[in-house]
Parts: C-alpha cells; sequence; structure tokens
C-alpha cells in the first residue's frame, strides 16, 4: 500500500489499492473509542471488528448479539458519502450447477462421449444475466471443466449468485434456473447437479423503527441531512438483521472501493467520526 496524504483527502498513489474500504472505517472508530475513554464520558456501547466481511461475512456470522444484550447496531462500512446510510439492502443466493456428460476420447471415439462443456454451455445461453429488474441481478462468476483437449469432458461446473430484495423471489428464480438446466441436460443426454445456499438475507428497515430513528436524529444532530437508501451490495448490516439485531450500514465516503483509484476525503473521515462519537453520547439512554 502506498497511501498519498494532501490536505483533502487521503488516497492511493494509483499502483495499489489503499484498502480504504474498510481501514477508514476502522480507523474512525479507534479514534472515536479512544476519544471516548480518555473523555471519560458515560455510554453502553461496544464496538466489534468483524472479519472475513468480503469472502461471506464470516465475523458477524458467528456473532451472538444476545450474549452481549445489544439493541441495535450501526456498521460503518458504506462508500457513500456521509449523511447516507442503508435501510434496505438485498439478499444474496450462491447456486451450484454440475453437468455430467460421459468422458471418451476427443479424436479415437468422439461419438461415445457427451461433452459436458457444450450441454452447459448450452443451458447457459437459455438464461439471462446481469439487471434483470430495478431491483434484482443474477451472475456466473466462475466455469471449471475438463482436463486435457484430448478428452471430451465429462463434468462442467457453473457458481453463481442470485440479488434480490425479496427471498422469495429468488427462490422463484433459482427453481427455474434448476429446472431449465436439468430440460437442457437431458435434451443432450447428459445429468444435473443442483444446489443452492443463501449467502446472506436481505433486510428493510421502516421509518418507525428505533435505529432508523436514532441514525436520523443523530445526523441531524452532527449538521447533516439524513438520506435513507435501497443497496444492491450486502454487508454486515444484512447478517445482523437477519439475527434480530435492528442494523444500518452508515456512509462513511471510502470511494471507489477495491481499485487502484481509491481515496477519502479527509472531511467525511472526521464527520464520520463525529457521527460514532455522537452514537456513543446517545447510548447513554438505552435501557
Amino acid at each position: 500500500m502506498k497511501p498519498v496524504l494532501t490536505d483533502e483527502r487521503i488516497a492511493s498513489d494509483g499502483s495499489t489499492a489503499l484498502g480504504v474500504d474498510n481501514r477508514a472505517g476502522i480507523s474512525l472508530l479507534l479514534y472515536t473509542l479512544r476519544e471516548h475513554l480518555r473523555s471519560g464520558a458515560a455510554g453502553q456501547c461496544i464496538v466489534v471488528f468483524t472479519v472475513g466481511e468480503e469472502l461471506g461475512l464470516y465475523g458477524s456470522k458467528y456473532l451472538d448479539p444476545g450474549a452481549y444484550h445489544m439493541k441495535m447496531g450501526f456498521v460503518f462500512d458504506c462508500s457513500r458519502r456521509p449523511g447516507t446510510f442503508i435501510r434496505s439492502a438485498v439478499g444474496c443466493s450462491l447456486f451450484d450447477a454440475t453437468f455430467v456428460g460421459k468422458s471418451a476420447h476427443a479424436a479415437v471415439a468422439p461419438e461415445r462421449g457427451v461433452n459436458a462443456i457444450h450441454v452447459a454451455s448450452k443451458a447457459l445461453s437459455t438464461i439471462s444475466l446481469g439487471r434483470l429488474s430495478p431491483t434484482m441481478t443474477c451472475n456466473i462468476g466462475s466455469v471449471t471443466g475438463g482436463t486435457a483437449t484430448n478428452v471430451i469432458p465429462d463434468r462442467c461446473t457453473f457458481q453463481g449468485e442470485v440479488r434480490e430484495f425479496d427471498q422469495r423471489i429468488i427462490s422463484t428464480f433459482l427453481t427455474g434456473i434448476e429446472q431449465t438446466f436439468q430440460k437442457v441436460a437431458s435434451e443432450h443426454h447428459a445429468s444435473l447437479e443442483f444446489s443452492s445456499s443463501v449467502d446472506f438475507a436481505p433486510f428493510r428497515l421502516g421509518t418507525d423503527d428505533e435505529v432508523f430513528r436514532w441514525t436520523s436524529d443523530t445526523l441531524r444532530e452532527v449538521g447533516l441531512d439524513p438520506v435513507p437508501i435501497e443497496y444492491l451490495g450486502g454487508s454486515d448490516a444484512n447478517m445482523l438483521n437477519a439475527k434480530g439485531l435492528p442494523t444500518v450500514n452508515l456512509g462513511i465516503g471510502a470511494q471507489n472501493p477495491h481499485g487502484d483509484d481509491e481515496f477519502i476525503l479527509i472531511e467525511d473521515l472526521l464527520k464520520s467520526a463525529d457521527i460514532a462519537r455522537a452514537l456513543m453520547a446517545r447510548s447513554t439512554s438505552l435501557t
């Protein structure tokens, strides 16, 4: 990492990622926690640093909010600028589809084989990918199969995901994919092995939810206009809401995440720290 600091921002020099997602969130929470402890101020809050968020929300997946009597949660991990917060986010389900054909020598006896890659490509051409609607996406992210050019491949596997705000729509779509793939496999004398699982569930918070009101009031308190949004990405907020802990994801301004042009404006980092400080102070009212 090669950070470049100016009076306006912290950025990458363009040759490496900065890791502002989510070093920015970690930094502002560590700073705010240190200042909170130094001041001797009261508060009823717990700061949790989850791990493995990018790989599958692994840290929050194994967090038990009930063990710590948590009332609500605030995740500092949205790339939008301070004032924006995610009050609703899609869920994501993963699927594996393996087409099973029959291996044979590709030159000596191709008639005896069933090319699983060919069958899989036929199946893939029957479904839609990308943005399927304003609220739904589907992607195939990995394709594996085959062993050598002179062997007709007997297996080919797709790995993909489907995202939507309604888990029922995701489930219905996955059933349709499985049925379509099964039909194509049968037509080409192959078989299908299909499995799916929920990676993270969607969530939707209402304006009457306490965490929504807390967020809006806190943002106004630090001089910001609250902007609640719906979001097509997932975060630890998805997992915590699924565990029964009402949670929002707060914008901190970590911009262009995962790229070599990542940056954060210093004013956004400081304003996000103001938000964290105000939330810690407000936590004294919890009973």
